[in-house]
Formats: structure tokens, sequence, C-alpha cells
């Protein structure tokens, strides 16, 4: 919540604020973000982040290795929003995908 709050522009509608969010996530070398869905309504959304700081070039195990991510995601998301999500891993590079892929959803 502290990187949204101190680093991005949280009052911006979506499409700007997801903008804003990338350029600083691949400025910093976190990573490159893609939004592959978002649904205010529904209070959900898919998101891909290339070149993860956490785990990308890492060998193939299996496992979903990203797990700060999907608390920092959610915490992005809580500060925009103002309301809780939660974000789970559904791809990694370590489980043998090219890109890490979150799904979040709002908890009602």
């Amino acid at each position: 919540m502290e990187f949204a709050k101190n680093v991005l522009a949280i009052t911006l509608e979506p499409t700007a604020f997801f903008a804003d969010l990338a350029e600083k996530l691949s400025a910093l070398k976190i990573g490159i973000l893609r939004v592959e869905k978002f649904d205010p309504t529904e209070g959900s959304f898919i998101l891909t982040v290339g070149e993860d700081l956490d785990c990308s070039g890492l060998p193939p195990t299996g496992e979903m290795v990203c797990n700060y991510d999907e608390g920092f995601l959610a915490g992005i998301m809580e500060a925009y929003s103002k309301e809780k999500y939660e974000v789970k891993e559904i791809d990694c590079w370590s489980s043998g995908a090219k890109t890490c892929r979150f799904m979040g959803k709002v908890l009602r």
C-alpha cells in the first residue's frame, strides 16, 4: 500500500492508473506489467508481469514462487480502490510459464 500511496497517482481513472503503474514498475526494474482484464464492477483483474524481479530466469521447479508479488499487488489495488483484494499467482516463470500471471478479486 505504501508503494501505491507514495509512488503512484492513485486518483486516476483505471486506464491511466494502470499505465502509471506499468511505467513505474518498468522504470524501477520490477517488471513489465500488462493488464489482461480489469472489471471494476466485478472487482476483478488479471495482470501479467514479465521480466519479474522475483523469478524471471529461475529454472522451472513446478512451483509458484511470487508470494511477495501477490501481497504487493493486493496492497496496490487496496490503496487504489479502497477495497481489500485477494491476489493469487496463476502462472509463474518457475512453473514453466514465460511470464507471471496474477488474478485478483475484491474480498466481499
